[in-house]
């Protein structure tokens, strides 16, 4: 059951919607005449789900409306989907517009394993627990302090630990009330922190 938000924008798709949402746009026509027999079309990718191909219905001579329906947002995963727009006068096809928006979950589908933290949160959650000493034998430890394998120190590694920390909170800090809300296994947002180790 969605939420009927009718969520609308002009140009591109909304940057996000809930699930179960419909949702509603238009692009100008003023570049794709319809009397000239121009077609626009819209497909959305999410990962793990099938291509949704949204056609432009023609408003007048103005515009060409796009519509999701209720079904289609419901059937997309919650997090980040790929869409790109395009226009058709044959020979000629060509991609008009590229972006991502946002798959919200909606709550009231939600399933037992649903988890409202999103991965940067879990990712900062597993940093922030790396305790004063995590590894101890007698050829390896590793600390707090730095870490030392076979007398030899890589404190690099803490350094890049502290870094990776210091990314995915300043990351979690980023993120949008939908993102830090709605991050599921499905993925919230899937930007990604990268770190390289290097040695001293």
């Amino acid at each position: 059951m969605g939420s009927g938000c009718g969520c609308s924008s002009t140009g591109y798709p909304p940057a996000r919607w809930v699930q179960g949402d419909l949702v509603v746009w238009q692009v100008p026509a003023n570049a794709y005449p319809v009397a000239e027999g121009w077609t626009l079309k819209s497909v959305f990718k999410a990962a793990g789900a099938a291509a949704v191909e949204v056609p432009g219905v023609p408003v007048g001579e103005s515009a060409y409306e796009f519509t999701l329906t209720s079904a289609q947002t419901t059937a997309m995963p919650p997090g980040v989907v790929a869409w790109q727009t395009s226009s058709t006068l044959l020979p000629r096809v060509n991609v008009i517009a590229a972006g991502r928006s946002l798959s919200c979950p909606n709550l009231a589908l939600a399933g037992p394993d649903f988890d409202p933290t999103t991965p940067a949160e879990r990712m900062l959650e597993a940093l922030l627990a790396i305790g004063p000493t995590i590894m101890t034998s007698g050829y390896a430890t590793m600390s707090v302090d730095g870490m030392t394998v076979e007398f030899r120190s890589l404190d690099e590694y803490n350094r890049a630990l502290a870094i990776a920390r210091d990314q995915v909170a300043a990351e979690q800090a980023r993120l949008g009330p939908c993102e830090t809300a709605g991050g599921n296994g499905a993925g919230g947002n899937r930007r990604r922190v990268l770190v390289r180790f290097t040695e001293p």
